[in-house]
């Protein structure tokens, strides 16, 4: 299955599917362009503000990515919830301190795309990467800026995500 962009309306019906968990873990998603699995390693020091900031599990670099004030409000909240060193996204049936593992949220995400009525439209949550580099896209106008926050070598990777809703 391929990850397709998600057009707002259809993300948001999709959102309305899921529970307020897995509706924080999407907005974190769409709004940091982030990868699933590095979502699941944030921990409560992680978060400063309205900022995430972490180790990408993928390229080992550090990086920082702004929340809306209502995501960050929402994430604080919801950490607070949580011990200063487990991980904000704990295990649902496992032991609490290990972290979810993505294939759990992925498994409610294409379940909420089904609910939804898309189901065969090839939305997976890596399709929010392309959601948040086409916003990225819009908002910069820069292709290089897109490239540089997504951390592709190649351009032309970046062109796939940031003009995923022209294709």
């Amino acid at each position: 299955m391929t990850n397709t962009w998600i057009p707002p309306q259809r993300l948001a019906e999709i959102r309305e599917m899921m529970n307020s968990r897995d509706q924080l873990i999407t907005d974190v998603l769409v709004e940091t362009g982030f990868r699933l699995d590095d979502i699941m390693h944030i921990r409560k020091s992680s978060l400063s503000g309205c900022s995430v900031h972490l180790r990408e599990m993928k390229t080992g670099r550090y990086r920082t990515a702004n929340l809306s004030p209502e995501t960050a409000r929402r994430l604080t909240e919801y950490a607070a919830k949580r011990h200063t060193l487990s991980y904000l996204f704990p295990a649902l049936r496992r032991a609490k301190r290990k972290k979810q593992h993505r294939s759990t949220y992925w498994r409610h995400f294409v379940r909420a795309a089904k609910d939804a009525g898309y189901a065969g439209c090839g939305y997976t949550p890596h399709s929010l990467r392309k959601v948040y580099a086409v916003a990225l896209l819009q908002r910069s106008g820069s292709l290089a800026a897109v490239q540089k926050d997504l951390g592709h070598t190649n351009i032309s990777t970046t062109a796939i995500y940031a003009l995923s809703d022209r294709l």
